[in-house]
């Protein structure tokens, strides 16, 4: 979920039409399958594009992943998250419940610690 959160501050701090494949600490596959599922779940605003190989073409198929904004739900997401201690105290917290966490339950997880004001604790 760290990438998810640095993808959605990419865009907000590029709002036009970009192209996010490269951040640091993560390959360009992952980063593109993230913006592309990101996409699906409406998250982001965008759309992928399959791209032949320019290398050799015909052969095999890359993913361009053209990105036009943050959704609202990405909007809230990052203003529950820009706090680096919310984000940490967030990952902590559900670190500490177990199990798999859901960028739903990430979000109002987040949320509900903004709103106690528990971000020091």
């Amino acid at each position: 979920m760290d990438l998810v959160r640095r993808i959605l501050l990419a865009v907000e701090e590029k709002p036009s039409t970009t192209a996010i494949e490269n951040l640091p600490g993560f390959d360009r596959e992952t980063v593109i399958y993230h913006t592309r599922i990101m996409i699906d779940a409406g998250i982001i605003d965008g759309d992928y594009i399959p791209v032949s190989s320019q290398t050799d073409p015909g052969k095999g198929e890359f993913i361009i992943s053209l990105i036009s904004g943050l959704s609202w739900d990405g909007h809230e997401f990052i203003d529950a998250t820009r706090n680096q201690t919310i984000w940490n105290r967030t990952k902590a917290l559900l670190a500490e419940k177990g199990g798999g966490w859901t960028f739903e339950i990430l979000k109002e997880v987040a949320a509900s610690i903004v709103r106690s004001g528990a971000v020091g604790v």
